[in-house]
């Protein structure tokens, strides 16, 4: 269920389909941007910063561990040419 969700929200754009220029972990404080569901302070929290070149400034987005690993999987399936 959560590869269909990644799939579908980087083929919208919702996620981003490159990797993040800076990359951060600790404990869970944000609304994990695949599952949404909140990362609990137990539990690890991945922290992604995205520069656009085109946009001043940053976007930021968290994950829970396992979905973050199911993100990258995702993300790096879509960039394989046909």
């Amino acid at each position: 269920m959560l590869h269909v969700r990644a799939k579908e929200r980087l083929q919208s754009g919702e996620l981003p389909i490159n990797g993040p220029s800076k990359r951060f972990t600790g404990y869970g404080s944000g609304m994990c941007a695949l599952c949404d569901a909140r990362i609990q302070p137990s539990e690890i929290q991945y922290e992604l910063e995205f520069v656009n070149p085109r946009v001043l400034g940053r976007t930021v987005i968290h994950f829970h561990s396992q979905c973050e690993s199911i993100w990258n999987e995702e993300r790096l399936r879509l960039q394989v040419p046909a």
